[in-house]
């Protein structure tokens, strides 16, 4: 059982080194040719915009959804609480809060 989880450590702490290595790899290239650098900038500024698109297109398509059952739930619920709190209030009480 302990031998797992050292194999484990082991081939995380691999793969952890190689992430660190390509890392210090691409800033050297960024460093050397300035163009990976702008295809950086590139690729993080279209993949925020994906995002934003998909996010966007997903709350048109899903508002009417989301409308319906949640705000029509929440106005059920209050209209029935608010018809309970009624039917329970008597002219007794309507003179107390005057």
């Amino acid at each position: 059982m302990k031998f797992k989880y050292f194999v484990i450590a082991i081939l995380a702490f691999i793969i952890l080194n190689l992430i660190l290595l390509l890392n210090i790899i691409y800033k050297l290239l960024t460093f050397l040719f300035p163009i990976f650098f702008i295809i950086d900038i590139l690729i993080i500024v279209f993949g925020a915009l994906s995002i934003y698109i998909a996010i966007h297109k997903a709350k048109k398509k899903y508002s009417s959804y989301i409308k319906k059952f949640y705000y029509n739930d929440n106005c059920k619920q209050a209209s029935t609480s608010h018809r309970k709190e009624a039917r329970n209030v008597t002219i007794d009480d309507v003179d107390k809060e005057d």
